[in-house]
């Protein structure tokens, strides 16, 4: 009582979306096929991995990245493709966080220029826990997320790799392995 909306709404979350507008419903994605193809199963489970709600696209206007020289430029696009809900939805302490870096791989991988971006909602410390903002990704959102990095002309030659990864968190802290992660290899010169 008191908050203003709810803590658990993935139903709401599902009823404004384009899915609920076109019909899909949640036991359409939720619930596999029973015994005939006209009547569902009890599996409230997926049988695909956590990030399939989630589209990466990644644009580098160039791959190769000079040490000691201009930063490499980079768009990540996050597109909330495959849930009739928020990404993530459920707890209010639960997110997801959205890590951008360059890694030079080896027995000690090397990271450089990190970019962190939480996908959550931030709550109020006490009752009624209202929730101040919210940076999900609503069914069928966008975002966009402007990256920059360089490298020290003292960085490593070799393969270097910008890397994008979602892993689930608990109270802002990682909980779990990544559940989408995409490595684009670069030529560092």
């Amino acid at each position: 009582p008191g908050a203003n909306e709810p803590l658990y709404d993935t139903f709401g979350e599902w009823e404004r979306s384009p899915q609920a507008t076109a019909g899909i419903t949640c036991q359409a994605c939720h619930m596999g096929p029973g015994a005939s193809a006209d009547q569902r199963g009890a599996n409230h489970g997926f049988n695909a991995a956590d990030g399939r709600a989630v589209s990466v696209l990644i644009d580098i206007p160039s791959a190769p990245i000079v040490r000691g020289g201009d930063p490499l430029k980079a768009v990540v696009r996050l597109q909330n493709t495959g849930a009739g809900h928020a990404w993530p939805t459920g707890s209010p302490f639960k997110g997801i966080r959205v890590d951008i870096y360059l890694e030079a791989p080896g027995e000690e991988p090397v990271r450089a220029a990190e970019l962190h971006v939480d996908l959550v909602r931030t709550l109020e410390d006490a009752a009624p826990w209202k929730v101040i903002a919210d940076t999900r990704l609503a069914a069928g959102e966008e975002r966009r997320i402007d990256w920059e990095g360089a490298l020290a002309i003292e960085a490593p030659v070799g393969p270097w790799f910008l890397v994008v990864t979602a892993t689930p968190t608990v109270l802002g802290e990682p909980a779990g392995q990544a559940v989408v992660e995409r490595r684009i290899p670069l030529l560092a010169q």
